[in-house]
């Protein structure tokens, strides 16, 4: 997966795009967090972070009550526009060809337009507040809700 990753004509260069790379657990697949974390993320970071805006790494724990995890790892990297994406993915080579030294499976890809992002203090679309010593609901608040203006008793 080098090169740009689609043809599009309707999106816009200026649309953010994410690329997630999920390492999934089927067919007994073997993952090697240490090396992930030491050696492959440093690829990553030489060859494309100047055209990534963020890059999350969610490590799977579990897929709900008494089931494992069908992912080992979801890298998760967001690009301004297809322009940003494109040239990270003209510059992926090495990240690739490290994959066989944590991964013993193919990984699958992602390609998708962010049509939200919401910041951890902006979390809250419909937060419901309390005052102090109430306890009851006193109102919706609108989106975006500061951390700093929830009121909680």
């Amino acid at each position: 997966m080098t090169g740009p990753i689609f043809k599009d004509s309707k999106t816009e260069n200026t649309v953010t795009l994410s690329l997630q790379v999920l390492y999934t657990t089927e067919n007994g697949t073997t993952f090697d967090h240490a090396y992930y974390t030491s050696k492959h993320l440093p690829i990553v970071t030489v060859h494309m972070c100047s055209h990534i805006q963020e890059i999350l790494i969610i490590k799977g724990l579990a897929g709900g009550p008494d089931t494992p995890s069908g992912y080992h790892v979801i890298a998760t990297m967001t690009f301004a526009d297809k322009a940003a994406l494109d040239s990270a993915m003209a510059a992926v080579g090495p990240a690739l060809e490290d994959i066989p030294n944590f991964y013993t499976g193919e990984p699958k890809k992602l390609v998708a337009e962010v049509t939200q992002q919401r910041r951890p203090n902006h979390c809250l679309a419909e937060a419901f507040y309390y005052t102090k010593g109430v306890g009851q609901i006193q109102g919706v608040l609108p989106w975006p809700v500061s951390v700093a203006s929830r009121r909680f008793g």
